[in-house]
Parts: structure tokens; sequence; C-alpha cells
């Protein structure tokens, strides 16, 4: 099983980049036990060295094994099992391989699934009808008709059609993706500056290219919440916290239609929310989104991860 960290940017600026990086390889033969599912009933938690242990509560199961990197022995590791959800007795217990439901479609975890482990991945998920998630695709794209703002809905393999009758607007699959690329790039490009800390320009950027994807997204569309995230990051960087927190929220918004309001991803969005407005001294939005933030990290990460001492630090402080 691939172990990994987030690594955290430089540590000069306001406002820092983390990414997930692989750090090397361990093999758990109980975990392995463990079947696959799409939608599964837990979530993982690594954690490496002599820290308290995480399995100190009876919603989750830790297992300790060593680190294998570059052909050496490493320190141990322990990987923890934390229900994700209520789970029934005599209910399976299921985890993610990888491909998941709220990050892929059917058709790309099935292939990667039976490309890596040898099986057609049957799970609740993968046995939806077909034409039940293509019909959802099409009435849930996250576009807009670039004519009169209604929601675009994919017009059976000919494109995109308005869900307005009285509109009925149709744009091309190539129009589309031709859009959602400048979207993409322009994005890329202000990231890049926020990387070299040319923040105001980053910023400039990022406002032209918001006005534009709100003629195409709709608040709910994944690029959409991107945007609004490296904006958000973009008035943080430049001390402007206010801002920076409002445009957090928007992404927010995104974050929970693509990954669900139980997410980790929502999680980690509301922790930085947190961030924000302690930074720039909101203490009643701050204390308002601590409880969402704890019982979200509570559940994937356990009591003892990192995030939550740090958020429990800002709550007394807050509350002093």
């Amino acid at each position: 099983m691939a172990c990994s960290k987030l690594q955290t940017g430089s540590k000069t600026s306001r406002v820092q980049s983390v990414e997930e990086i692989r750090i090397a390889t361990a093999i758990f033969p109980t975990l392995s036990l463990l079947n696959h599912s799409c939608c599964p009933n837990t979530s993982l938690v690594f954690s490496t060295g002599t820290a308290a242990d995480p399995c100190d509560s009876q919603e989750s199961i830790g297992f300790n094994q060593p680190l294998l990197g570059e052909g050496r022995q490493g320190p141990r590791v322990t990987v923890t099992v934390r229900a994700a959800r209520v789970i029934t007795p005599g209910e399976e217990i299921l985890h993610c391989y990888g491909p998941h439901s709220n990050r892929m479609a059917t058709r790309e975890r099935q292939h990667l699934l039976q490309q890596q482990y040898y099986f057609l991945c049957e799970c609740e998920a993968c046995s939806v009808q077909e034409e039940e998630l293509r019909e959802s695709s099409r009435n849930e794209s996250g576009l807009l008709c670039s004519k009169c703002k209604g929601a675009l809905k994919e017009n059976r393999g000919s494109g995109f059609i308005c869900s307005l009758l009285t509109c009925g607007h149709q744009m091309s699959s190539a129009d589309v993706n031709h859009k959602l690329q400048e979207i993409r790039l322009a994005l890329e490009k202000a990231v890049a500056l926020m990387e070299r800390e040319i923040s105001v320009e980053a910023l400039h950027l990022l406002k032209r290219t918001r006005n534009q994807s709100g003629l195409i997204l709709a608040q709910s569309h994944p690029l959409q919440g991107e945007l609004a995230d490296a904006t958000a990051r973009a008035y943080a960087s430049v001390g402007d916290w206010k801002n920076a927190a409002t445009y957090l929220e928007q992404s927010a918004i995104a974050t929970s239609s693509q990954y669900g309001k139980d997410s980790l991803e929502l999680g980690q969005q509301l922790f930085k929310l947190v961030q924000l407005h302690f930074n720039g001294g909101a203490r009643g939005p701050a204390l308002s989104v601590i409880p969402k933030v704890r019982r979200i990290l509570s559940l994937h990460c356990g009591p003892h991860c990192p995030e939550l001492q740090e958020l429990n630090a800002m709550e007394e402080c807050l509350q002093g």
C-alpha cells in the first residue's frame, strides 16, 4: 500500500501551499483482507513515530507495519481504519483502494481497478444503472447556458442544450471544452504567479477569469470552486483576510457539491476558512465554523490529528 504525506511549501509567505506526495510503500496483511468499495464506509489515517496512539477509541482499528522505502526498513507506520459512517452489525467493512465514486466516473474507476487489481468492481456505486448515471450527468453538469444562464445538460451525445424549454440554446462539446480549457489555463497561470509571490498580478488575472467563468460555470462546478480557492489564496497572500474568507466560502460550496457534506475535502476547506476568520479577527464567524470542521476531521482523521489540535488552540484563544 502506498503511504503519502502532506508537504508544505515555502514558510516565508502568509500562505503556504500544500501537496500530497508519496513517500514509501508498506504491507498491511490484515488491512489487505478488507474488500474495496468505490463508496466505502471507512477512512484510512496513516501515522509514524511515537505520537499518541490514534487507536484509543472504539471507532477505529490500527495496524502497525515497518515502512519500506528505497529498499531499506524505515520507521514503523500505523494505519488506522475509521468508520466514516454508521456500520451496522453484520455489515461488511469496506475501504477504497484508490478510485472513489466522488472523484472518478464509473467507467474510469472500473478500468483502473481492472488494470491494477484484476477485478470488475460491482460495488454499490458501480451497480447503479448506466441510464441513471447518464441522466444524472445530463442534468447536473454544473454548466450554464451562455444565452439565458439556465442549466446546460447533455443532449444525448450531440453536445449540450439549455434545460429551459423557452430557451433551447445549444452548444457543441468542442465549444464547451474550449471555454473550460481557457479557464483552466488561466487558473494554472495565476497559481504559478502566486508560487513566485506575484500575488497582485495573480489576483487581477483571477478576477478577469472569474468574470469569464461566470458566463458558463455554475457555483457548484468543481472548476469554479478551484477558481474561488485560488482567489482566496491570492487575497490572503496580500493580507486581505475578509475577502479571502468570502471566496473560500464560495469554494466550500463547490467542494460540498462535488465530494459531499461529510467529506474530508470539505473539512480541509472549512479548516482553512477558520484560519482566515481567525487571522482577520472575525471571532463570531470563526466560532460558528469550528464545530463543523471538528466533526468532519474527527470522523476521518481521529482526535489526535494536528489540524484538530490547532483548531482547539484557535477556539480557546477566541473564547478567552
